[in-house]
């Protein structure tokens, strides 16, 4: 090794160990003076021409500045075949880029103080406040902004929302401050939602003060949790009362009822009434819209607020609306003149009990009578299958409702829906049998088979004859569109009410017969469907082919009963048809007929039907047809029908069962087949197993059958004996809607609060114990008619408690509560809230302890003077003038500099050759 060489390692080791000892040397410093201290902020000497103090915010990010020896120590064994000055040069502008990264992270600052003010004036142009106080308010804002100096000003109108008055640059006055353009921001006063909408608009770097110039009466959202949040925060909040003129107001307060009115009994309600001046009003009271008292006259006084009592009565049972309205000589509302209230009111519960069968109801009704005022008390209403209530207000009164024997084509589809909305909103019903209920009354895919908790597909007897049934469908031109469409669906709901041992065979006709599926097995039921599914429609219209191959296919047949169903929307052609019915009626071979629309040949139709011993049908809408169809099929088919004597087996005991020897009653002659719901509680069953006596929840109510009848054909060993009213009143008392038990008193309570309406009740026994775990919901009915459920949920011991949007517009809101316990009800509930008009029309007067608790938790004044408002503040604000992003940009500089470096030989040549590596 040459003497050069050997002082050159010699020198890089001496160098090497030198950064060595220099980098230990600055590690130990850093360490002692920054690391373990951990100073927060780190002065620096003056680095500005004015002598500003510049600190080191972040100075434990100095410590990257031991990575830069790294460098040094890797240079001095550097393989590098560039010119040495620009390696070093590389090596400086490595070492400066850790470096300005350094300085960047460790966030050098300029710091300055100042003594700034900022205010932000919030201005109360909510409802509650007249036109004349705008006004005055107006005036008070352009002073303040006069005096304002050298503080930046701000305006901020605020009611139910906030907004920015903009003031424009050099200006010399304040825009006019108006309401909001639309009504409903006016109708609430949030002053929280302010507060929070102005912490945007104060200059950062000042103190901040807030001037709030209201009448105190805030209805919304929690103003002094913001006000409390504001202070915390720097911000010093001060209110104004300013004097204005104030409108004559007399206004509805409150209606205070007793909470235990009984029917017909008289009691005493209380009306607050307050008014600002002295004078005579006149007031209303309506009940359910009738006039209850009208016109009287009463005196007020201002700022007092008069309880006027009246007397009142209520003769009918249920949600009673009462309606208070009062008239002044002179007011500036109209929408703060009328309370509603809803009270409901226990009467005996109502039981209605429709028989389809006039001559039959008696049995049941003497049966009822004579139990109803020993075991349970209930009035009792009985029609025929025309008095069905239609409209969910008929029903409404009823506690159970009982169907007994009334086929489907009697109950309106209008009606089944009232009922589904009647049970799920409490109500009760029982569907009793008969040979027009259930499947042999045509229920099949209705609503009522929905609601109830059997199906109408029941277990196929032995004793049950077979059936072979024809579907003639017209498919002329006339029937394209819904026409044709429901008629297809009536056959497919016709063929799913056969068993597997009945035949049934489809038919179609224009001019001429074309069959769709011959005669066969309904056990295909798939393959059938899917063949009726097809039927398109074709060309004229003719019966006489198709009624004949029907008559073909159903004569040769070995089924005991032969039916037919033939469907048409319009004429054709009489020839031969009379004598061709004659020909079904002596093969014993019925036929049913079915005209859909006005154009249809109803004379032919029923001819056919009168000579064939079946029944004409007709359809004013083609929506009807699947209807008739099934309740057709049902009566012809009777095979949900079982006409044999069996004694009832007990499955489930319940109040209906209690005290009563089933192995020792008298048989029962009949019943119609049904198949239990999944859900369903049997109570009873037949010999046979299907369901005889069965209930379930639905919704909040009840929905039972019992399938069986109630009258002297199937019941008639049970009518003359004492198990007869005995079973009947026990199961009108098992099904009756729910009420409120006297064991426990369940204290529904209803208010609102800041546009939320909440419903709590606290449950406690007959010990004074609380009732906990208790299952609830509450059903509101708003002013609109629109219904939320809600689930209450415990708090507390027996409290339970949910809360519901007051969205339904001004009015009474009706909560109907139920309550559970396991599988026992422990009752229902109701109660109303009066929300009948927006709180700004309540609160006529100023609320200066509100000005002033709002002044003190936020740390300002109430009215305070000027020079308190615009004065210097009390302490200097400190703000910062960061460097970070320079030395960023120095760093980004150098590294492109630095790049070019290492990668671009500057000058000199190379001491390597091209391919001698």
């Amino acid at each position: 090794m040459s003497t050069r060489r050997r002082r050159e390692r010699f020198a890089r080791i001496a160098m090497g160990l030198l950064v060595l000892v220099l980098w230990i040397a600055a590690a130990v410093t850093f360490w002692k003076t920054i690391w373990v201290p951990r100073p927060e902020v780190l002065s620096l000497p003056a680095l500005t021409e004015s002598g500003q103090v510049v600190k080191m915010l972040a100075p434990e990010w100095l410590g990257l500045l031991l990575v830069i020896p790294w460098f040094w120590l890797v240079h001095l064994w550097s393989l590098v075949d560039l010119p040495r000055l620009q390696m070093w040069l590389a090596l400086l502008l490595r070492s400066a880029i850790v470096a300005a990264v350094s300085f960047a992270l460790s966030d050098i600052a300029v710091e300055s103080t100042s003594q700034d003010v900022s205010v932000v004036v919030l201005v109360d142009v909510s409802d509650s406040l007249p036109d004349t106080y705008l006004e005055v308010a107006q005036d008070e804002v352009q002073r303040l902004f006069e005096e304002r100096g050298e503080a930046t000003f701000r305006v901020v109108r605020f009611a139910g929302t906030a907004s920015e008055v903009q003031i424009p640059m050099g200006a010399d006055r304040v825009p006019a401050i108006g309401r909001f353009e639309e009504d409903a921001d006016n109708l609430e006063t949030d002053l929280g939602r302010a507060v929070q909408f102005s912490s945007a608009l104060f200059a950062p770097e000042a103190d901040k003060r807030l001037v709030i110039i209201s009448d105190g009466n805030f209805n919304r959202g929690d103003a002094i949790s913001e006000v409390a949040a504001a202070e915390q925060y720097g911000t010093r909040v001060f209110t104004v009362s300013v004097p204005f003129e104030r409108a004559d107001e007399v206004l509805l307060q409150a209606l205070h009822f007793p909470d235990d009115i009984e029917l017909d009994e008289p009691f005493v309600a209380t009306f607050d009434v307050f008014s600002t001046y002295d004078g005579e009003i006149t007031f209303s009271v309506t009940q359910n819209e009738f006039n209850d008292i009208r016109g009287q006259r009463y005196q007020v006084h201002a700022g007092q607020t008069s309880q006027i009592e009246v007397e009142l009565e209520v003769y009918e049972p249920g949600h009673r609306e009462f309606l208070v309205e009062i008239n002044g000589d002179r007011d500036r509302f109209d929408d703060n003149n009328s309370l509603t209230e809803v009270v409901d009111v226990s009467g005996r519960p109502q039981v209605l009990y429709v028989e389809g069968d006039s001559r039959s109801r008696s049995y049941l009704q003497r049966a009822l009578d004579e139990e109803r005022n020993s075991r349970v008390n209930f009035d009792l209403d009985v029609r025929t299958a025309s008095g069905f209530p239609r409209d969910l207000d008929e029903m409404e009164p009823f506690d159970l409702i009982i169907l007994s024997d009334v086929p489907a084509s009697e109950i309106s589809s209008t009606a089944m829906s009232n009922l589904r909305t009647y049970i799920r909103g409490g109500g009760s019903f029982l569907m009793v049998g008969g040979e027009s209920s259930f499947g042999s009354g045509g229920y099949q895919g209705t609503t009522i088979e929905e609601i109830l908790p059997v199906t109408m597909e029941g277990r196929r007897h032995e004793s049950m004859p077979s059936v072979a049934l024809m579907i003639v469908l017209d498919r002329s031109t006339s029937m394209d569109g819904i026409k044709l469409d429901m008629a297809k669906d009536a056959a497919i709901a016709a063929v799913q009410m056969l068993g597997p041992q009945d035949r049934v065979g489809v038919l179609a006709f224009d001019s001429s017969a074309h069959e769709i599926v011959g005669l066969q097995s309904a056990a295909n039921r798939s393959a059938i469907e899917r063949e009726i599914n097809r039927i398109r429609v074709g060309g004229g219209t003719d019966i006489y082919p198709a009624l004949e191959e029907a008559y073909l296919e159903l004569v040769t047949s070995r089924a005991r009963i032969k039916h037919i169903i033939l469907l048409s929307d319009g004429a054709a052609p009489y020839d031969g048809i009379s004598e061709l019915a004659s020909l079904l009626r002596m093969d014993r071979i019925t036929a049913s007929t079915v005209g859909v629309g006005g154009d249809a040949d109803r004379t032919l139709l029923e001819m056919i039907a009168d000579i064939s011993r079946g029944e004409f049908y007709y359809a004013r809408d083609a929506s009807d047809i699947p209807q008739i169809f099934v309740e057709d099929t049902s009566q012809v088919t009777r095979n949900s029908l079982v006409e044999e004597p069996f004694r009832p087996r007990e499955v489930t005991s319940s109040v209906a069962t209690r005290g009563i020897d089933f192995d020792t009653v008298p048989y029962l002659l009949g019943y119609v087949t049904t198949r239990a719901k999944s859900g369903a509680t049997i109570g009873l069953e037949t010999e046979s197993g299907d369901p005889l006596y069965a209930w379930w929840r639905y919704g909040r109510g009840r929905a039972a059958a019992f399938t069986s009848d109630c009258k002297n054909r199937w019941m008639s060993e049970w009518v003359s004996e004492t198990v007869y009213p005995r079973f009947w009143a026990q199961v009108v008392n098992h099904l009756m809607r729910a009420r409120q038990s006297e064991d426990e008193r369940l204290e529904v309570s209803v208010w609102a609060d800041s546009g939320v309406g909440y419903v709590s009740f606290n449950a406690v026994d007959s010990a004074g114990a609380f009732l906990n775990d208790v299952e609830n919901s509450a059903v509101v009915t708003s002013p609109d008619g629109s219904t939320l459920e809600v689930a209450l949920t415990q708090r507390a011991a027996g409290y339970y408690e949910a809360e519901f949007p007051l969205e339904g517009g001004f009015g009474s809101y009706l909560v109907e509560t139920t309550h559970r316990q396991g599988e026992r009800l422990l009752g229902e509930g109701a109660a109303s809230l009066s929300y009948p008009y927006p709180r700004e029309m309540l609160e006529v007067l100023p609320n200066l302890d509100a000005l002033t608790e709002i002044a003190t938790v936020g740390g300002g004044e109430f009215n305070p003077d000027s020079a308190v408002l615009f004065g210097p503040s009390r302490f200097e604000t400190t703000s910062y003038e960061h460097w970070w992003s320079y030395f960023l940009f120095v760093a980004l500089g150098l590294l492109m500099v630095d790049v070019l470096l290492r990668r671009i030989r500057l000058w000199g040549r190379t001491s390597l050759e091209w391919g001698s590596v």
